[in-house]
């Protein structure tokens, strides 16, 4: 979700070379995110050649920020402890 959050869609193939993922890896993950309703797949073609892109949904921007800052709140609170 990571990857996503930073722009506004990605093909399959970016975010399996960037990830450095197999296809059944990433698909599957993929797969359980779009039906968590937190990624959109859209298939299409540029010519001949098939493309996917994904891109986060409103409920998967808005977990991914509840994310991050529930991150924060975690690492505050060690950091506060530490001192």
């Amino acid at each position: 979700m990571a990857c996503l959050a930073s722009v506004d869609s990605a093909t399959y193939q970016t975010l399996k070379e960037h990830l450095d993922l197999s296809y059944p890896t990433l698909s599957k993950s993929i797969s359980a995110l779009e039906d968590a309703g937190m990624v959109s797949v859209a298939k299409g073609f540029v010519g001949k050649k098939s493309t996917t892109d994904l891109s986060l949904t409103r409920k998967g921007r808005q977990s991914y920020s509840s994310y991050l800052a529930c991150l924060d709140r975690i690492v505050m609170g060690f950091s506060a402890h530490t001192e």
